[in-house]
């Protein structure tokens, strides 16, 4: 695969990481074993954020861009993405574009991490 921009990524490529976020195994069995369930095997919500300022690099005391996606592209890949996720799995337990407000009041606070998913094999 050719550096770039995600708008050049294959439909499997995609697809691959949808099911990676799925069924990557984050959360604790019932008896506390630690990294043996899923988002699927629990049942839990997925929220899907789009992360285009991780694709910047330094260069110098300046951020640079040049790898993101053009702003254009970026709003329709991400959609699609997120329908892939609703596809894949229940579509009332992905959750996107969120309202700052939830932020405020502490919505996410059992939220288990982020994932880069450039780092997803």
């Amino acid at each position: 695969m050719s550096r770039g921009h995600a708008s050049s990524l294959p439909c499997s490529v995609s697809l691959h990481r949808v099911r990676k976020i799925l069924n990557l195994r984050v959360f604790e069995d019932e008896s506390g074993k630690h990294w043996s369930k899923s988002v699927m095997d629990k049942q839990y919500e997925v929220l899907c954020v789009s992360q285009f300022t991780l694709q910047c690099i330094l260069k110098g005391n300046k951020p640079d861009y040049h790898m993101a996606m053009p702003a254009e592209q970026a709003e329709s890949f991400y959609n699609n993405f997120l329908e892939q996720l609703k596809k894949a799995y229940k579509p009332e337990l992905i959750k996107g574009k969120v309202d700052p407000g939830c932020l405020k009041k502490g919505y996410l606070k059992n939220a288990v991490g982020d994932f880069c998913l450039s780092h997803l094999g």
